[in-house]
């Protein structure tokens, strides 16, 4: 006599399917062949033992616990196909045997396929409480699962089937005269339970249903651009159910985010934060929004939190590279876009991108072409990056290479306004300065705000203490928009005085 418990036990199912299925007991011959094979399963040598039993097959072809040893070796092997063809073999060869039913049970990840193998087993043996008990605790994990991510017509779809064989079995129970078990009579008291509870648990589903309906009803919206709009039904989905509350409240956060309403966007962050702490991207997404408020601080707390929660998170890294480089902490921004490049996710080639920047910041301008070439290799549609590549050549005093550059970029987008604020630099310093007078006034038309960004340039120069860089980088500025010289007059005469105390 042997118990059956090996697929089961690895694949980790309740403690009570798994007391009913260690009661299931299951006439077998063994052979000296069958425990070699055993002996090759305990030290997970599952080629060998698929080696040994087919060639024993070749001699006795209808040994149905050899077919259901070669699957059940198939199916650690992840051979699907294999694994179920033997099954079905030992089936055929072996209708009675429960343990092959089990085994089949545990070749397919389709839910659906799992429940028909179950059913079939349930029907064949209707006595046996084991099969009910795989199957309550595979509807009900399943109708959880669907439930969280919003399936709700699956999930009440599967109490339904729940309820009905539950019904069923009690049916059989009944007609028993023998005593039960304890494990019969736990099992009886979960499922009376869960019956008990399953009316008020589908309305709840129904509930949550609708919450989830409004919830892709208001990102519709959102889509649309209709923002507003959006934000509304976000609200109306909250007051339906609390089901999704954390997700809601992160996709309204990025509506306000997109509005500009920071305030806002903070409050339901941080809602959803207190719903699920332990969500990484959450405390991201209010670190992004702290960083567009000018609160460098709480967004370094936030992406810190995120890193905590979650050490593989690139994005985090390269966001929080982005506030040392804005406090002009260069040296840890680099350490930080390299820790996300050694993450090597989706987003790696910001952090190349971000710190090819770094590294043209403090002249290390080979690194730079480096870390430039291996971001564009791995999104080639990022070609904003591109634009390091002629600034390399501008800082250099390469001008007529620099020109290439931006003329590059500016033939892939007429409308690139940076492209042509380092065109208009290096005309002007390779003394062009017709032409150079000509892309000055396209920048004015297209975006004087260039002028605004290089000044922010200027300033995280100022803050990594590379005085000489910030005041030319304000030259540049006021050369784009004179009436900055006004406006930033005190700020130049700061970056002066710093420089003259630093000779």
């Amino acid at each position: 006599m042997r118990k059956i418990a090996l697929l089961l036990i690895i694949l980790g199912v309740s403690q009570i399917a798994l007391a009913q299925v260690d009661v299931l007991e299951v006439e077998e011959v063994k052979d000296a062949i069958y425990e070699e094979a055993e002996n090759y399963f305990d030290d997970e040598e599952y080629e060998k033992a698929v080696e040994i039993l087919k060639t024993a097959l070749t001699e006795n072809e209808n040994n149905a616990s050899y077919h259901v040893l070669i699957g059940g070796a198939y199916s650690l092997l992840d051979k699907k196909d294999e694994a179920k063809e033997h099954i079905e073999r030992a089936i055929t060869l072996n209708p009675d045997d429960m343990e092959v039913y089990l085994s089949r049970f545990f070749l397919t990840d389709d839910f659906e396929e799992q429940m028909d193998g179950l059913k079939q087993a349930i029907k064949k043996f209707p006595r046996e409480p084991a099969f009910y008990a795989l199957a309550f605790t595979f509807y009900k994990a399943n109708a959880i699962s669907e439930g969280s991510i919003g399936n709700t017509d699956i999930a009440i779809k599967y109490l339904e089937e729940y309820r009905s064989l539950a019904e069923n079995y009690f049916k059989v129970i009944e007609s028993q005269s023998e005593p039960l078990s304890e494990e019969i009579q736990l099992l009886n008291s979960m499922t009376k339970e869960s019956l008990e509870t399953m009316g008020a648990w589908v309305a709840r589903l129904k509930k949550d249903g609708e919450q989830f309906k409004a919830l892709n009803e208001a990102n519709r919206l959102r889509d649309k651009g209709e923002l507003e709009e959006a934000i509304k039904h976000y609200d109306m989905a909250i007051n339906i159910s609390d089901a999704f509350d954390h997700w809601i409240y992160n996709h309204q956060g990025h509506v306000y985010k997109q509005l500009g309403n920071f305030d806002q966007a903070l409050l339901v962050f941080s809602k959803a934060i207190e719903i699920t702490p332990q969500d990484a991207s959450l405390y991201r997404h209010r670190a992004q929004v702290h960083l567009a408020k000018g609160n460098e601080q709480k967004a370094f707390e936030d992406f810190q939190a995120a890193i905590d929660l979650d050490p593989k998170d690139g994005r985090a890294y390269i966001y929080r590279g982005l506030v040392y480089k804005s406090l002009g902490q260069f040296d840890k921004a680099i350490l930080d876009f390299s820790k996300a490049i050694e993450i090597n996710d989706e987003y790696a080639y910001a952090a190349y991108g971000n710190r090819s920047e770094v590294y043209r910041r403090l002249d290390k301008f080979e690194e730079s072409k480096v870390d430039i070439n291996k971001a564009f290799e791995l999104k080639p549609e990022a070609v904003d990056y591109l634009m390091n590549v002629g600034l390399i050549y501008l800082d250099q005093g390469k001008f007529e290479e620099a020109i290439a550059e931006f003329n590059k970029r500016i033939n892939d987008d007429l409308h690139f306004a940076s492209a042509y604020v380092g065109r208009y630099f290096a005309l002007k310093a390779k003394g062009d300065i017709s032409q150079a007078q000509d892309d000055l006034e396209k920048v004015r038309e297209l975006d004087i705000g260039q002028a605004e960004y290089i000044v922010e340039i200027a300033k995280l120069f100022e803050k990594a203490n590379m005085i000489h860089k910030s005041l030319k980088y304000m030259n540049y500025a006021i050369e784009i928009n004179p009436e900055l010289e006004v406006k930033y007059e005190d700020y130049i005469d700061v970056l002066k005085s710093k420089l003259a105390d630093s000779k």
